[in-house]
């Protein structure tokens, strides 16, 4: 964790509250808009706020199963 830098990810509605994020994930939803889950950026200076691979086009969202999938593996690896 690198502190209070952040990546987010975008994701539709709703699709944030149906996974139990890891420590180190957070979730930032309001009902009924888009959805965010911000995780510690591994290094970088993340402000400005950019978009790192592009603007999304309406509609278009993070896999939400995907990501948390991900996330799991990165942020919940068990100590060797």
């Amino acid at each position: 964790m690198s502190g209070c830098r952040w990546t987010y990810f975008l994701l539709a509605p709703g699709e944030s509250a149906e996974h139990d994020w890891p420590p180190g994930a957070r979730r930032f939803a309001r009902s009924g808009q888009d959805e965010y889950i911000g995780v510690p950026a591994p290094e970088g200076n993340t402000y400005p706020l950019g978009w790192g691979a592009g603007a999304p086009e309406a509609g278009e969202f993070v896999d939400a199963e995907l990501l948390h999938g991900v996330l799991m593996a990165q942020l919940c690896r068990m100590p060797e």
